[in-house]
């Protein structure tokens, strides 16, 4: 396993160490503008990287096992949502296309959870509308994780953390924990390349990649390992909580809450003259002081393996994990919403 994760680790840093003057010479370029928080042209598609270390381990899996479905399933819809942002890092796709193509991952996404709980989960009534949420939450999930790819680390940063926890929970299927040891690995190789400073940016192919593995490795948890929606839910509240206040203010404010903008609380910080490295630090303490502790505990509650809803086969929490939920929201937005107020007022004193 040990092995595996260096290489898988030493494969991406070289990849991107390749990729960034590649890159530069073919004039794939993120330039300063209104909407974004760097100062100079920079490379962008070195997240293709993350992609291919992922990819040519789920191959290795396929040649070993062709029968398992499931990997081939999983594979398809990150290579289908990897080449779609590849394209859109070329040259711009218009949002339709990319809708589609993030439909279908989420479509096989769907199908992936439906062969893991076999043929018991067809028989529930809520089997439509749980693929259906599926789906939605892939195409969401993609385009949440792209809007939070804004600061220099930043999304390589949450990607490692959930990374790291879905390596470590107990599942059924060692294949999910090693897909999780691997995706981590590809992040960390490519992390010096974009934190503290950023030689190269993720791309929409780095982007959109990590944002379908986050949701797919998630539902393939709820699929497989002891785990609930709630727990799910409190490891990505981080990026929940920001995404979700900017969205609500922006409907507030009548903003096109779908275009490109840097209104994130992240952009913010950014904009009232905190660092991108102190920002991505805060936003990780959150992570390490608040989420850890309270899955780690979670993970103690012996009662939650009878004590938790279900819905067609998902396990939705107990008490615990939802209190644990409902109180890390509200603290978040709370904590938001103060943070926005101050750089507000800061902006507007300068």
């Amino acid at each position: 396993m040990l092995i595996t994760f260096w290489v898988a680790a030493l494969a991406s840093a070289g990849l991107v160490a390749l990729l960034s003057p590649w890159l530069k010479r073919q004039q794939m370029l993120d330039r300063p503008g209104a909407r974004r928080l760097h100062q100079q042209p920079t490379a962008r598609g070195g997240g293709l990287a993350i992609v291919v270390v992922v990819a040519f381990y789920l191959g290795e899996q396929m040649i070993f096992d062709s029968a398992r479905w499931d990997i081939v399933l999983f594979a398809g819809g990150l290579l289908a949502v990897a080449i779609v942002g590849w394209c859109d890092d070329r040259s711009s796709l218009g949002i339709w296309p990319r809708l589609l193509v993030h439909a279908l991952a989420g479509v096989a996404v769907a199908l992936l959870v439906l062969d893991h709980n076999g043929s018991g989960l067809a028989l529930h009534l809520a089997i439509w509308p749980l693929l259906t949420l599926i789906v939605f939450s892939v195409v969401a999930g993609i385009n949440l994780h792209n809007f939070m790819d804004g600061a220099n680390g930043m999304l390589a940063a949450q990607a490692g953390f959930v990374f790291a926890m879905l390596s470590v929970w107990p599942s059924a299927d060692p294949t999910l924990a090693m897909l999780g040891l691997v995706a981590l690995a590809a992040v960390l190789g490519f992390l010096p390349f974009n934190f503290p400073q950023a030689r190269v940016f993720l791309g929409d192919v780095g982007s959109g990649a990590l944002g379908y593995l986050i949701i797919a490795l998630c539902w393939w948890a709820l699929a497989k390992a002891r785990v609930s929606v709630a727990e799910v839910l409190l490891l990505n509240s981080l990026f929940l909580i920001d995404s979700g206040c900017t969205l609500g203010w922006r409907l507030r404010h009548r903003k096109r809450w779908w275009r490109a903008h840097r209104e994130h609380l992240y952009q913010w910080l950014v904009r009232s003259g905190a660092s991108h490295a102190g920002v991505v630090i805060a936003y990780q303490l959150f992570n390490l002081l608040l989420v850890l502790p309270l899955l780690w505990a979670l993970r103690q509650d012996q009662t939650a393996a009878t004590a938790d809803w279900t819905l067609a086969s998902i396990r939705l929490g107990n008490w615990h994990s939802i209190a644990a939920l409902i109180g890390v929201l509200a603290l978040g937005i709370g904590g938001w919403l103060a943070l926005k107020r101050a750089c507000l007022a800061r902006l507007r004193a300068q």
